[in-house]
């Protein structure tokens, strides 16, 4: 039995000492480098990063200007964005003047980083008058219905964006159309400033109604979605319109939840009908 296992390990033996050889005859010889297409290679890689490097923006050469004057044109040249050289632009036909520099900040979307270099290049000539254009603007210009207007409308106040136009907007359509200006200063975000420039360009139509809710008829959800309205409140008055036969709206001021205050500003969207005046 011993023989037996001698006689298969010698080939097991030869098997092992010749399979490396026979595999790389099979395999055939390696493949020889040829230098000169590495070389072409290498130059080639090299020669396409320096086509795609980036080059470094060349530093503006900033010169004196004066914001109520310089053309679109030289304040893109200057390293602005074209858009908010446009809104520039834009403000000025409109009748707007720049007359300190942090004026010019308040444009919407100004970049703060290109103001504060071109901050030290702003020259303001002193009782310059508006120009023809602007002043034939504002005086043909007719005020536009502020319950009529749209989001795109409303942006072309300065000082109001897309996000406070979308306020403006949803807050006039909650409220059933605003029926003094004055309820501008309610929407979050709009400031005293800007409230004035939409007076300038806004009014509310002569005899405007706006929508009108019916207390003795309306439904929870209804009269909760006004923004006068708090969900409290309209469940105090569905209450005591359950137990009280509702005739006049100061019948309301019964409630704790309600005041004089509120009264007066709710009126108009009171839909008084039955009720007196």
């Amino acid at each position: 039995m011993e023989t037996n296992g001698f006689l298969l390990f010698i080939p097991l033996v030869f098997l092992i000492l010749f399979s490396e050889p026979a595999y790389r005859a099979w395999k055939g010889p390696p493949p020889v480098l040829d230098i000169d297409k590495t070389d072409s290679l290498l130059a080639w890689m090299a020669a396409r990063q320096t086509v795609t490097e980036i080059k470094p923006k060349e530093p503006v050469a900033f010169h004196q200007f004066d914001p109520n004057h310089i053309a679109r044109k030289e304040l893109i040249e200057l390293g602005l964005d074209s858009g908010i050289a446009r809104r520039i632009i834009r403000y000025r036909e409109k009748g707007g003047r720049f007359r300190r520099k942090e004026d010019l900040a308040r444009i919407y979307g100004m970049d703060s980083v290109w103001f504060r270099t071109a901050a030290n290049w702003m020259t303001f000539a002193p009782q310059d008058p508006l120009p023809s254009k602007a002043k034939s603007i504002q005086k043909s210009r007719k005020k536009e219905d502020i319950n009529l207007a749209d989001t795109l409308q409303l942006q072309d106040v300065y000082g109001i964006g897309p996000t406070l136009a979308r306020r403006i907007a949803t807050f006039r359509d909650r409220l059933g159309g605003f029926v003094s200006m004055e309820q501008l200063r309610e929407v979050y975000g709009l400031d005293s400033a800007v409230v004035g420039r939409v007076k300038r360009q806004f009014e509310i139509a002569p005899g405007f109604e706006p929508r009108k809710i019916n207390l003795l008829q309306a439904t929870l959800e209804e009269i909760s979605r006004h923004p006068y309205i708090s969900r409290k409140q309209a469940q105090a008055i569905l209450a005591y319109r359950a137990q009280h036969s509702l005739e006049t709206p100061e019948q309301l001021l019964s409630l704790p939840q309600l005041d004089q205050h509120w009264l007066t500003k709710m009126r108009p969207y009171l839909l008084l009908t039955p009720w007196p005046r």
